[in-house]
């Protein structure tokens, strides 16, 4: 497929579709903050990222296995499997929490790597390090998401025990009640459109990383590969 024009399909049906809802309101802001930010804001990218519509980059770690698919197909939230937040494709905007789903070639027979090698090194004088782990940095659209703080709402009989905790609109969950398996965000308030993604925060905290939560592949465009080493 050819994944830069679904984008800036997407892109640009975003872009209208949310000036419309708001008749040139803004929607809230999404601050990115990532050590890599500097390298992000140096790039020249092209397009320029559109921040009315919170496009930003983030990161995704990912299984050596799956990578060439990734190369070919994109990001896709049909592939995500045991998700602590539905089904969708899940970003970092810190790559110590995108590591820490990039596992590591050594655990996968060299014969299964073969195919992506040739792909990724014998081009140019790149060598393969030994012990490679992935991490794919892309474009999101974020749009006009839905927050939440990974809790769950549970009423004192016990129920609604997995349900998403909306924290924009305490009490309520994050998924649309007719969509099945988690796969689609609530309708925004006072319309029939549904949240353009989920962003979590879980609050301070050594490990408590944010995590940003897109569920349609097509808001999603694969830009670098990222292949290194884990030094300790």
């Amino acid at each position: 497929p050819d994944l830069g024009r679904l984008y800036q399909e997407s892109r640009k049906n975003l872009f209208d579709s949310i000036n419309r809802m708001l008749r040139n309101g803004q929607i809230e802001p999404l601050s990115i903050n990532t050590a890599m930010q500097d390298i992000f804001d140096s790039y020249p990218w092209e397009p320029s990222l559109e921040s009315s519509i919170n496009e930003v980059v983030l990161c995704h770690g990912t299984h050596p296995q799956a990578l060439d698919d990734i190369l070919t197909n994109g990001l896709s939230q049909h592939y995500t499997r045991r998700a602590a937040f539905g089904s969708g494709v899940y970003f970092a905007d810190e790559p110590g929490k995108a590591h820490l789903y990039a596992e590591s070639e050594n655990a996968v027979p060299p014969r299964m790597m073969a195919a992506l090698h040739e792909q990724l090194y014998t081009h140019g004088e790149m060598k393969h390090p030994d012990d490679v782990r992935y991490m794919i940095i892309s474009r999101v659209l974020m749009g006009h998401y839905i927050r939440s703080d990974g809790r769950s709402i549970v009423d004192d009989s016990g129920f609604g025990a997995g349900e998403l905790m909306n924290i924009s609109k305490p009490g309520y969950s994050v998924w649309d009640a007719n969509a099945e398996r988690k796969t689609e965000l609530a309708k925004i308030p006072g319309t029939r459109i549904n949240y353009h993604a989920l962003y979590v925060d879980k609050g301070s905290g050594g490990d408590q990383y944010r995590e940003f939560v897109q569920f349609h592949g097509n808001r999603v465009y694969p830009v670098f590969v990222v292949a290194y080493r884990e030094n300790w």
